[in-house]
């Protein structure tokens, strides 16, 4: 299914809604776990960075940012998709009724549902020869700023050298099937990851939202249960053969089987105490280095002590839970789920997404969001406005326009205590999370 279609069934029925999607160009990186790492030592990887906004009544009033790294090892013919949620946040303006954790969902299922074979058909690599032929026209890094200048001039002139022909040598492109040899099909079983870290915050995304008073902040506990609420739901419906894992730095294990733990595995009893990286007497060599997270700045600290070789799984939860940002009497989570993709066939069409030439206009639009200041609703309005003029005038395109299908009366009822009371499956909805008992 298309973005349009996934998210439709998130959004309330007959109204519409402007969604902003964007994604960087894959780009092959380095660095993404230990090169010690068994599993990890010929590994290839690439990222994917996806920014996704939502405006209503032309304001801004969602966005979410999730990373996607495609591990491909050429050894030993392991594939392999890591989902990592970075950030989420509201801000409080909507004038409709929006169920957050039903539009969250969606998405990661529409990212679910992905082709890895469509992000590797042109990939920026971690070197490139600028000095190959055809390229005699090309502006790039190495490029003197005086010579940047006569070529500028040339072309302006319109007696510039020959143009360059020899752009597509300066992108990879990888054949899962010609460089793994290991699947039958496109939409064969994929080993795929999903972690995040919860940690509550009065903003993520949205600068300063929180003193917008219809902005709705929860506590660690109930943002905890909320993205495992969300996580669950996904996971049993891509997925397949899961291993679903839960870890509080500081609190023992049996809080949070009973507290967390319990209650999903009535519907999906796949979920322990622990992590996705290893077994507690594993070294930390397999825990990937994510953009701003506590997991990674504690590595990189162990790096510079001359200790992360040193340091087991279980050692490193333990040191973990002593740093500042553990010990702000605030409810932390690590939480990861593994699992086989059961289907993943979809190739996203020009519709579904905009992918930007460079990573430096992926991040001038995010900033279009993130660089407003949400204290007043005119931070939302200028976001939806920058956002919807730089589609219109520059890349001659309007927003998808998505309406939705979800009828909010009927979940409301479905969810309500006395149905839930009835039902088979103990399964925690959005409303459950959300609200809080007077």
């Amino acid at each position: 299914m298309s973005l349009k279609q996934h998210l439709a069934k998130a959004l309330p029925a007959g109204k519409t809604f402007e969604v902003y999607h964007f994604q960087s160009l894959p780009r092959a990186i380095n660095g993404f776990v230990n090169r010690n790492s068994q599993d990890y030592q010929h590994a290839q990887v690439v990222k994917i960075q996806n920014f996704l906004s939502i405006a209503f009544n032309e304001r801004i009033f969602f966005a979410i940012e999730i990373d996607t790294y495609i591990i491909m090892n050429t050894s030993t013919g392991a594939l392999e998709r890591h989902i990592f949620i970075a950030k989420a946040d509201t801000n409080g303006y909507s004038d409709t009724k929006v169920k957050t954790g039903e539009v969250v969902s969606c998405f990661l299922k529409y990212l679910l549902s992905i082709n890895c074979q469509s992000y590797l058909q042109k990939i920026v690599p971690l070197h490139r020869d600028y000095g190959q032929k055809g390229t005699a026209g090309m502006i790039s890094k190495r490029t003197s700023t005086s010579k940047a200048l006569t070529i500028l001039s040339q072309r302006r002139c319109g007696h510039s050298a020959q143009a360059p022909t020899n752009f597509a040598t300066f992108y990879q492109s990888f054949d899962i099937g010609k460089k793994i040899g290991h699947r039958k099909t496109e939409s064969d079983g994929i080993l795929t990851k999903i972690s995040l870290f919860t940690r509550p915050e009065r903003q993520y995304l949205f600068s300063e939202s929180y003193l917008n008073p219809r902005k709705h902040l929860l506590t660690g506990s109930q943002l905890l249960r909320w993205w495992l609420d969300i996580v669950n739901k996904v996971s049993m419906e891509t997925l397949e053969l899961l291993n679903g894992r839960l870890q509080i730095p500081g609190e023992n294990e049996a809080t949070i089987q009973k507290q967390y733990l319990a209650s999903l595995n009535k519907s999906n009893n796949v979920w322990r105490v622990g992590s996705i990286y290893g077994d507690r007497r594993e070294n930390v060599h397999s825990i990937p280095l994510f953009p701003d997270d506590p997991k990674t700045r504690f590595i990189k600290d162990l790096i510079g002590e001359s200790r992360y070789m040193a340091l087991n799984l279980d050692q490193f939860w333990k040191e973990l839970q002593a740093r500042q940002e553990f010990r702000l009497d605030v409810l932390v989570g690590v939480v990861g789920i593994v699992g086989l993709s059961k289907r993943a066939d979809h190739w996203p069409q020009k519709e579904d997404v905009y992918v930007p030439l460079s990573l430096g206009k992926f991040k001038a639009m995010k900033s279009y969001v993130v660089g407003e200041e949400y204290n007043t609703v005119e931070g939302a309005v200028d976001a939806r406005s920058n956002l919807h003029q730089y589609y219109c005038s520059k890349l001659g395109q309007s927003p998808l326009l998505v309406v939705g299908e979800l009828d909010y009366a009927e979940t409301r009822t479905k969810n309500s205590p006395a149905a839930v009371q009835k039902a088979a499956v103990n399964v925690l909805s959005d409303f459950a999370v959300r609200k809080k008992a007077k």
